[in-house]
């Protein structure tokens, strides 16, 4: 009866270590991928069972993105420095407000019938701005009309962005 538990209990051992090197190998592709993530983003975290949950929240995350992208998309989507965010906690960083002075919509586009080509990638002709990182601050309208204005600049003048929008010349006549 010894042996016959000792044989159960080693059975068991062998059942359960095999179980946790197998679930340790299905993460541990994302434990790498994490600690890149954390690197990357300079990320830290107040304790153990902050890491755990953030570790949790970016194992979910990746695996949203690899379904989507897994989809046909005309996109991919990518690891950003809110890959250990909630959907809720991501949701306090959209900051659009739907009352005020600009809460109203455009009007709409008609088109003057001019020959367009099916497709134009903008950022092959250095008018559009890499993404920015605009925080928590709550002033993505500013970040959206620097981005468009220096967009329609590249566009009408000579690529100019950034920084270098204060030495450019010639628009309405003047200098800035």
């Amino acid at each position: 009866m010894y042996i016959m538990f000792s044989y159960s209990i080693v059975t068991l051992l062998c059942v359960a270590s095999a179980t946790m090197v197998s679930a340790f190998n299905e993460t541990d592709h994302h434990w790498i991928d994490f600690q890149k993530f954390v690197t990357r983003f300079d990320k830290s975290y107040s304790n153990l069972v902050e890491l755990e949950k953030r570790f949790e929240t970016f194992k979910e995350n990746m695996e949203y993105i690899r379904l989507e992208n897994g989809k046909d998309h005309s996109y991919q989507l990518g690891v950003t420095h809110f890959a250990d965010l909630t959907e809720d906690e991501f949701s306090r960083f959209n900051g659009i407000r739907t009352t005020g002075p600009f809460s109203t919509g455009c009007d709409k586009f008609a088109s003057n019938g001019a020959s367009i080509p099916d497709s134009y990638d903008w950022r092959d002709h250095d008018a559009v701005n890499p993404v920015k990182n605009q925080g928590q601050c709550g002033s993505c309208w500013s970040f959206s009309a620097t981005g468009a204005m220096e967009g329609a600049w590249a566009i009408a003048c000579y690529r100019c962005h950034g920084g270098r929008l204060g030495h450019c010349e010639g628009f309405f006549g003047k200098s800035f």
